[in-house]
């Protein structure tokens, strides 16, 4: 995520600037959760048992997750 989130939630502004940042910090939001929920299943729920196939997946689920904040 190259821009500062939080620093715009903590700022506020107008009522349609601020509904603005909040619906794009929803979508922030439940795609860092869907990108821990991923990294969980393949520790518990897939067992992905080989640790270098499982942090090198991992590297890639966080990746995903902080890049690309506009391809909604």
């Amino acid at each position: 995520m190259t821009d500062d989130l939080v620093t715009r939630l903590r700022k506020g502004g107008s009522y349609e600037v601020d509904m603005v940042v909040m619906e794009e910090a929803a979508y922030r939001i439940e795609k860092l959760e869907a990108a821990l929920r991923e990294i969980r299943a393949m520790h518990y729920e897939d067992g992905v048992n080989d640790l270098e196939e499982r942090d090198d997946s991992t590297y890639c689920i966080v990746c995903d997750a902080l890049e690309g904040e506009d391809e909604r």
